[in-house]
């Protein structure tokens, strides 16, 4: 989910929410993730180029789901 765009020098930032999980087997972990995280996207050639990636607040848990 995109939380904020935000205009930079050399091109946009954006700030997402991201979660995600494994398909754990039976003898596995539950392993989940998930926070916030900026993208930084700078334009080449006409295209937008994803040139960064900031944690903010992407953490992981392992065990039980929440």
């Amino acid at each position: 989910m995109i939380l904020e765009s935000k205009n930079a020098l050399s091109g946009k930032i954006l700030v997402i929410y991201l979660t995600t999980q494994n398909n754990p087997a039976a003898n596995e972990e539950h392993v989940q993730v998930s926070g916030k995280l900026n993208l930084i996207y700078a334009r080449q050639a006409g295209n937008w180029v994803l040139t960064g990636v900031e944690n903010l607040s992407f953490l992981y848990t392992v065990g039980v789901s929440t």
